[in-house]
């Protein structure tokens, strides 16, 4: 095993966070069609800060941002971007010190595709399961 990797969820003893973790939300909130565009929108508590987009415990893209926040957007959904994503955020001239991560959000994709059956529950991915 390569030394410098780390298991998924743990933090690398050369960061350390201290800063507040960021908010996360999906545009729209409640799940994207296959082929439709969805943003993840990163909010942090310190300006001017690189976030950092994680899908499912791994790497998936990185943001420099001018103001609180971050904008990740998919502009074509496809089957495999559904999963569970949350962020991050740390200085850009410190890269050490980070935030601790937001708790996650799970983006659900709807609609047929190749080895999908039909969205049983209609428009809203979080109903409960009972009939």
């Amino acid at each position: 095993a390569d030394p410098r990797e780390t298991p998924a969820g743990t933090i690398p003893l050369a960061m350390i966070p201290i800063y507040p973790k960021p908010s996360i939300a999906l545009s729209p909130s409640r799940g994207v069609s296959l082929g439709g565009a969805v943003s993840v929108w990163c909010r942090g508590q310190h300006w001017g800060m690189r976030f950092v987009l994680n899908k499912d415990g791994r790497h998936f893209q990185t943001v420099d941002s001018d103001r609180f926040e971050a904008v990740f957007p998919i502009s074509t959904v496809r089957r495999e971007d559904g999963g569970n994503y949350s962020c991050s955020y740390h200085s850009r001239s410190e890269p050490f010190t980070m935030s601790y991560p937001s708790d996650p959000v799970e983006l659900v994709v709807r609609g047929e595709g190749p080895g999908s059956a039909p969205d049983r529950w209609g428009e809203c991915p979080l109903q409960s399961s009972a009939p």
